[in-house]
């Protein structure tokens, strides 16, 4: 028989990616590709002088890696350093190359002085309801470079009506802009990953109020100006909650009178009593959460059912903040505390015996009748 020369390999095999397209996946802009790739060597790594670059399935495991490696609080030079010297076998398997080869080119919080006032979750998809306060909107372009030794996270090119995949978080720490990346590549295992590693370092409180609410911000800004990331909040949000319910289940004294956390009839956001069920399990206190809308009759009921050494009642809408449900929780023996939070409900209209809380941490304290600092 005579030889038969091999085929050249598929295209598909071996494909090819513009730096668009890396970008869009990794939820980084155009121009953090050419830092890369210009101040650590991370660009691709058969390009010829002169011609348009090309990624191949190597080099986005590398750039990959060093994505996730940033998003856990490492610097990005030591990022850098380490995907670059890894060897290719050793590198994760990246999770979205098929994705990528399809890619053609990216709900308002209203945010109280604290963000627990303002700026809690949401969940459902509809456009969130504004609280009389609107968000100041920070430039996409200059509200968002990075230091010296931090790449940028939006340029013109990738953030202004091309379809870019980057959040404004001008304020924002390193580990809150990982976790806007990890949320915008609706990368599920880097938002849980980090969020668990904030929560087990720094506390709940630190973890909301750090992380999640200038991101959830800075979605609901995304929202208001596209229209778009509602996938985003929702992949981000159920991540979040399911952090904050595995720190909720750690060990408490199950038998002392424990606090019941619950939104109002009419308000569906309850993201903000996973993360108080979370602070209160920090502070050996044990919480049940009722969740969204819950009815009149029964809040009642679960008053009288388990006898709570404090109710929490959330509203984040000023249309939900129900003064009814207040009235309507019954007297119980020995006494029940009752606090309310979020940017729905106004100091002025709550019965006496209601407490506001405008933080999760003053709400932390007012539940668990810890000394409040003024």
């Amino acid at each position: 028989m005579s030889a038969v020369t091999p085929s050249p390999e598929p295209a598909e095999r071996n494909p090819r990616y513009t730096v668009a397209a890396v970008a869009r996946r990794l939820g980084v802009a155009p121009a953090t590709l050419r830092t890369w790739n210009r101040r650590y060597g991370l660009g691709p790594a058969d390009h010829v002088s002169g011609t348009r670059r090309r990624y191949g399935p190597h080099d986005l495991a590398r750039l990959e890696f060093m994505c996730r490696l940033t998003q856990d609080g490492i610097a990005p030079a030591e990022a850098a350093r380490i995907a670059r010297t890894t060897l290719v076998d050793d590198l994760p398997e990246p999770r979205w190359l098929a994705p990528v080869r399809a890619a053609s080119g990216d709900h308002t919080y209203a945010a109280g002085p604290e963000p627990f006032a303002g700026g809690s979750g949401r969940g459902d998809a509809d456009p969130p309801a504004t609280t009389g306060e609107r968000v100041g909107v920070a430039d996409p372009v200059e509200g968002d470079r990075g230091g010296p030794d931090e790449p940028a996270v939006a340029d013109p090119a990738g953030s202004r009506g091309s379809g870019g995949r980057v959040l404004s978080l001008a304020d924002a720490g390193i580990a809150a802009r990982g976790l806007a990346r990890a949320a915008m590549a609706l990368d599920s295992s880097a938002v849980t990953r980090i969020m668990a590693h904030a929560v087990e370092t720094d506390g709940v409180v630190a973890a909301w109020q750090e992380l999640v609410c200038p991101v959830l911000v800075a979605v609901g800004r995304r929202w208001e100006q596209r229209g778009d990331a509602v996938d985003v909040e929702h992949l981000l949000s159920d991540c979040v909650a399911a952090v904050f319910r595995r720190a909720a289940d750690r060990a408490v004294d199950t038998y002392a009178r424990p606090v019941l956390l619950a939104c109002t009839p009419a308000e569906q956001h309850s993201l903000a009593l996973s993360a108080l069920a979370a602070g209160l399990a920090e502070r050996g206190v044990t919480a049940r959460i009722l969740g969204a809308a819950v009815p009149v009759a029964a809040l009642r009921t679960a008053v009288a059912r388990t006898g709570p050494v404090a109710v929490f009642l959330w509203s984040q809408r000023r249309t939900s903040a129900d003064a009814q449900a207040l009235n309507a929780l019954p007297v119980t023996r020995p006494s029940t505390s009752i606090i309310v939070g979020g940017s729905g409900w106004h100091r002025a209209t709550l019965p006496a015996r209601v407490r506001h809380a405008e933080s999760l941490h003053e709400a932390l304290d007012l539940l668990t009748g810890a000394p409040l600092e003024r």
